[in-house]
């Protein structure tokens, strides 16, 4: 990603030290149970911000009355990519 956020930037990094920590521990169930436990916990964001990816970009579809090509020029994406997340909201809100 070109030009990226310092806030994402930022929670990344300590995430990355984080498991770079957990990493470094020997091997034993307490080790798993927390890499268990991050492995999840960033299963469950990742989730979330591709849900709030999708809406956002529905928004910014919506508030602007944009056609697909202008939309996903604006966004950054390719058109078919575009495509997929805006039916995956339409699919998760009973619209397709």
């Amino acid at each position: 990603m070109e030009d990226g956020d310092p806030e994402v930037a930022a929670a990344l990094a300590a995430a990355h030290a984080a498991f770079d920590s957990i990493r470094s521990r020997d091997d034993d169930p307490a080790k798993f149970k927390a890499v268990s436990e991050f492995a999840e916990g960033f299963r469950k964001l990742g989730d979330q911000a591709a849900t709030e990816r999708r809406e956002v970009v529905t928004r910014i579809r919506d508030k602007g009355k944009l056609k697909l090509a202008p939309l996903a020029e604006q966004v950054g994406m390719s058109t078919t990519r575009l495509h997929q997340l805006i039916s995956a909201t339409k699919k998760e809100a009973g619209d397709a």
